[in-house]
């Protein structure tokens, strides 16, 4: 497609021992340009007309209001071109219908559902590390699609020569092209978005400022950011995952963990010039790729070896690793030391969404979260995709720990600390830390302590909906620590509190020594709910009003919710009624189940007194089910996966254990750490299920 090499990347200073990098600033910057040059564009608007002007050989001259330049690539179905409206320049895609719908792909469907599926998933894309479309112009009576996309002018990252040999790059370039695509493929997989084809021509490069940007969405997938499964392969043979190579594994690979592996082979690509396997036809790179050791060896000597900093090689080993379970994470790479140089330069947090909000509207759409959450003032947003939590290093050791596991994609994302004296601490300084196997090797840390007291910030789950409805649900057949029960202090502050809530519940021992231990008040509390009973309780739910000018807490005493008919109304009413809606919730929650009872992290930490979040955007939802009328899997698959979200949070008093693995199904006794997890999601589950079914 004509591309142009981009040189050495002028995104600021990379040395290995500088102490000042100014790329985070420019980063900031350079993306607000590039939404502000394509704000007004960026809303992928639909055109249902077409009119077209032909020079005297049939060619294309323009397109409705745009002026077609020059054919900068030709494709089996269509071809690409610069095209101009005015000063400004974009890509457009024509392809032809006709020869789509002879094209098939599959068992049924034709390129033309491809192509759908494409512009379907690309109008929900707005990131400054990814291409945006612009305009459709898809006349039913022209044989010809439109696609009109936001032009870079660099070309791909990587040029190659027309003897097919690719430049290689410097390191100070490959570092600063890995910050973009890191920002760009986490936003997309934060919207569950998997793209499937990873690859140094898929990423196009700004010639000012070197801003990098995730192109061609032709074979990308939205995938619930829960889900286990991506169902097709789809990509560049040479990119392919082992897993993917894999005969009977079609369905049963992550596509998320897929895209790190080509991540991988593309940092290869921009170090070595070739990538980590080459053979004659695709069939054999495919067996090459899936006989691959369990770390790829890099080359060490002859033509292609080149010298690169350890941390980089370390990447890329992390990057290209057989094991699933030991692969390099997108939130490992985004906090590793290479990347962040050792914390002096952390990632920039997501960027804010391209929809315009005042400050009263940000503080309208936390509002629910803060109210369902039990945090208010202790959560505070910072910029439009984040917050900030007061809370202890524990807690971050955690988040962290979890972020590193298997279970990653069931917790918000963790960008980082602020400790007291303010600076910041990020994962990974220099290495991957913590592992997997620091909890699956023991250890008591984690949760539980007061310890130093910090600020966490990380993925604010509300972010982007209009009209956030929330609800808190504590987990677990206890809120009893086992340091609770050591500590036999009776305290006055807690007799207040339970006689707040019935004056006859304390014994005539409590009220002569005037106070009550914590143990005895937690379980007091507990009875009063579906916690021992159900494992789980309703601690607060909060739902908008159309346009998210309101936000009201449901009308349920929480505090003594226990009875089944009551938690069940309260479910209904938070779900609007709506049994698309409560069915979307259950196969998260089934998701969730299923990754927790196939986890090798899960079995060895206790979950005390945290929460799972649910969380979905009225308007949206109430938009979709009035034009669509989906099924619930039909909902996951239409909206945004942000606009419902079903999360882990709360650690602050979880920990690892050490000697022994959980079920967390079983009966507590003091000293076995059971919490009684999975006995609440069972029983959420079910209660959902009963909720479903009462729902016309």
């Amino acid at each position: 497609m004509g591309n142009q090499c981009v040189g050495e990347s002028t995104r600021g200073s990379y040395s290995a021992n500088s102490s000042h990098v100014t790329w985070n600033t420019r980063y900031t910057s350079d993306a607000a340009e590039s939404r502000r040059t394509t704000v007004a564009r960026l809303t992928a608007q639909s055109t249902f007309s077409v009119k077209l002007q032909r020079d005297k050989d049939m060619q294309i001259q323009h397109v409705n209001q745009y002026t077609m330049v020059k054919q900068l690539g030709k494709g089996s179905f269509g071809d690409v071109y610069l095209a101009t409206e005015g000063a400004e320049k974009f890509a457009v895609k024509v392809l032809k219908r006709s020869a789509l719908r002879r094209q098939r792909q599959g068992r049924f469907g034709s390129a033309l559902d491809s192509v759908k599926a494409e512009i379907a998933l690309m109008k929900k894309i707005r990131h400054p590390n990814c291409v945006g479309m612009v305009e459709v112009i898809d006349d039913p009576k022209a044989d010809e699609v439109f696609i009109v996309l936001e032009f870079v002018d660099g070309g791909a990252s990587q040029a190659v020569g027309k003897d097919g040999t690719a430049a290689v790059l410097k390191e100070a370039t490959i570092w600063s092209h890995m910050r973009h695509l890191v920002l760009g493929l986490e936003y997309l997989h934060m919207h569950g978005i998997v793209h499937r084809d990873i690859k140094p021509d898929n990423l196009l490069v700004s010639r000012t400022g070197g801003m990098l940007k995730i192109a061609d969405f032709g074979t990308a997938l939205f995938v619930d950011a829960s889900a286990d499964a991506t169902q097709k392969t789809a990509g560049t043979p040479a990119y392919f995952a082992p897993e993917m190579c894999q005969v009977g594994l079609a369905g049963t690979y992550d596509g998320r963990a897929c895209d790190m592996w080509a991540v991988g082979v593309t940092l290869f690509m921009w170090c070595f010039g070739h990538a980590p396997f080459m053979a004659p036809t695709a069939m054999l790179v495919m067996e090459l790729i899936k006989n691959a050791p369990p770390i790829i060896e890099l080359p060490t000597n002859g033509k292609h070896a080149r010298a690169t900093s350890d941390s980089l090689k370390e990447v890329m080993r992390a990057l290209l690793t057989r094991d699933l379970a030991k692969r390099m994470t997108l939130n490992q790479l985004r906090l590793h030391g290479w990347l962040t140089q050792d914390g002096r330069a952390p990632l920039v947090e997501q960027p804010t969404t391209l929809v315009s909000v005042s400050n009263s509207d940000i503080e309208t759409a936390i509002t629910p979260l803060l109210q369902a959450s039990g945090h208010a003032g202790a959560i505070e947003r910072a910029g439009g995709t984040s917050l900030v939590k007061r809370s202890t290093r524990e807690e971050y050791d955690f988040y962290a720990q979890i972020a590193a596991s298997d279970i990653a994609p069931y917790a918000p994302i963790l960008y980082g600390m602020q400790g007291a004296n303010e600076q910041h601490e990020r994962l990974g300084r220099s290495s991957i830390r913590p592992s997997r196997q620091s909890v699956e090797q023991g250890g008591e840390g984690g949760g539980g302590g007061a310890g130093d007291e910090c600020r966490l910030m990380m993925q604010d789950l509300t972010a982007g909906m209009s009209s956030p409805c929330v609800m808190d649900i504590k987990m677990g057949i206890r809120t009893t620590l086992e340091s609770d029960l050591a500590d036999q202090t009776p305290r006055h502050d807690l007799l207040k509190k339970m006689d707040s809530i019935s004056t006859k519940e304390a014994r005539a021992d409590e009220r002569k020594v005037g106070g009550i231990t914590k143990a005895r008040y937690l379980a007091y509390r507990d009875s009063l709910t579906s916690t021992p009973t159900l494992g789980f309780r309703i601690d607060a739910a909060v739902v908008s009003k159309p346009g998210g000018k309101e936000s009201t807490p449901l009308d349920f005493n929480f505090r003594q919710l226990r009875d089944e008919a009551k938690i069940r109304a309260c479910f209904s009413a938070f779900f609007g009624g709506s049994k698309v809606l409560c069915r979307a919730v259950l196969i998260k929650l089934e998701r969730m189940r299923t990754a927790l009872e196939r986890s090798s992290f899960f079995p060895r930490v206790a979950l005390l007194r945290s929460s799972i979040l649910i969380t979905y955007d009225y308007d949206m939802h109430a938009e979709l089910l009035r034009s669509a009328s989906p099924t619930a899997e039909e909902l996951l698959s239409f909206a945004s996966p942000a606009a419902l979200e079903v999360k882990m949070i709360d650690f602050a008093k979880s920990h690892a254990v050490t000697g022994r693995v959980l079920s967390h199904r079983e009966a507590w006794t003091p000293g076995s750490d059971e919490d009684g997890y999975l006995t609440g999601i069972d029983s959420l589950i079910g209660m959902l299920e009963k909720v479903a079914a009462s729902m016309s």
